[in-house]
């Protein structure tokens, strides 16, 4: 399951030409995504999977982009369909000049404080030897009340904290990342995403050794 999550996540994807429907057997209506504002969705026939982004949070220098302490971090949900399950993902490119190790993050929503572990998925050094790492959180069946959190919460201020081997990384949300996040999110519950067993698959297949904590 993580190298599919990494092959959806990093490789380019050339948008085919493919009549939405061809998911509609798998109860998730691809459909719900079509001509919406600020949405699009890439399909793989080949491996007969989808890829489903915000570009306005995806591009360099976009709406996704935060300072942190020593870097900067890129935030962007993102929805992966295939034969499995239907999965909705909050990514996270963390760019510095060293690494930090983040395995961990902490969101702090209203009162309480959602712990997800084990999101690394990829490390990486690029031109010019700056380095990324790739973490990625998948929301499942104990996780979704998170996103309930987050969206009764969008108007307030919603912390960060990404847990490093030497150091932590905070960042706050911005407007444009909670609206981004809940907008599609919406629409992967008009989708189905959240349709009876799927979620339970989606924890089977990618966070069966990830953990999830709330206090």
């Amino acid at each position: 399951m993580k190298r599919k999550l990494l092959s959806l996540i990093l490789a380019s994807f050339l948008t085919m030409s493919v009549p939405l429907c061809a998911f509609a057997a798998s109860g998730f209506d691809l459909s719900v995504f079509k001509g919406q504002d600020d949405i699009k969705v890439v399909y793989d026939d080949m491996a007969d999977d989808a890829d489903i982004s915000v570009p306005s949070l995806t591009s360099i220098w976009g709406d996704g982009y935060h300072s942190t302490n020593d870097g900067h971090v890129y935030v962007y949900p993102k929805v992966i369909s295939d034969k499995d399950c239907d999965a909705y993902c909050i990514m996270m490119e963390y760019g510095a000049s060293d690494w930090e190790f983040i395995d961990s993050a902490i969101i702090k929503i209203g009162d309480h404080r959602y712990k997800f572990g084990s999101i690394g998925i990829q490390r990486k050094v690029e031109k010019g030897g700056s380095i990324s790492e790739f973490l990625a959180i998948i929301i499942d069946n104990n996780s979704a009340s998170f996103m309930q959190d987050l969206i009764e919460h969008r108007d307030e201020e919603i912390k960060v904290r990404l847990e490093g081997e030497y150091h932590n990384q905070n960042f706050s949300m911005s407007k444009s990342l909670k609206d981004g996040m809940i907008n599609l999110y919406n629409l992967y519950v008009a989708a189905g995403g959240t349709r009876e067993g799927n979620l339970e698959k989606v924890g089977k297949f990618y966070n069966s050794k990830r953990s999830f904590s709330v206090e």
